[in-house]
């Protein structure tokens, strides 16, 4: 009996020491560190002074993500939690690689918004559920034409065509993208003073149009 009643006394003493321990107050978080962003450390802080002194046992991330989340221009959020009283959140950004009637697109097609946001882009003519698609071959697009930069990038009516940064426009249609485009990069590679024309047309199978 006296040891039942010792066990019985010490799991009573565990269960209240083990209660006490899981009080809000004894996980309350009084530190946020934050790495990453694009707008200052001081404005992500100010945006998350809601959770200050939450418990951050029973935290949940959605709490965090609800406080940024008309911060379109967050990629990715890492959270970790350091006990007893920190937490830490590090932040990733989207990369801008065109601008879409006045917005940023990233290479997935997604808008959003930057502070200073760039000007040198390359914009977009599209509807907007074109976009991850646009976005995609503009960018395959710019890395084979390496040093000559698109100014726009047109894809309507199934239609393609770019602009580069010379003022010439190029036509490629709706097919055989992959084979028109290496034919237009060896017409540069043979003579660029291509670049100065006004328009070549690679919609023809066996040639092409152009306006000098």
């Amino acid at each position: 009996m006296a040891r039942i009643l010792a066990v019985t006394s010490l799991l009573l003493v565990l269960m209240s020491v083990l209660v006490w321990c899981l009080q809000p107050s004894w996980f309350a978080i009084d530190k946020i560190e934050i790495e990453g962003g694009v707008v200052s450390e001081q404005e992500l802080r100010e945006r998350l002074k809601g959770i200050m002194g939450e418990d951050l046992l029973h935290l949940q991330e959605h709490s965090v993500y609800e406080l940024l989340d008309d911060y379109s221009w967050i990629d990715q959020l890492t959270i970790q939690k350091h006990f007893p009283h920190k937490l830490s959140i590090s932040v990733s950004a989207k990369e801008p690689i065109a601008i879409w009637q006045g917005r940023l697109v990233d290479a997935h097609g997604r808008i959003f918004e930057l502070p200073g946001s760039p000007q040198s882009l390359v914009i977009l003519h599209a509807s907007e559920k074109d976009l991850p698609l646009v976005a995609k071959r503009c960018r395959v697009w710019q890395t084979r034409l390496r040093e000559v930069s698109i100014k726009s990038c047109d894809y309507r009516d199934r239609q393609w065509s770019l602009v580069l940064s010379s003022g010439l426009q190029v036509l490629f249609g709706s097919e055989l993208m992959s084979q028109r485009m290496q034919r237009f990069l060896s017409m540069l590679d043979a003579d660029d003073a291509v670049l100065n024309w006004k328009q070549v047309d690679m919609r023809y199978p066996h040639g092409v149009s152009i306006k000098r």
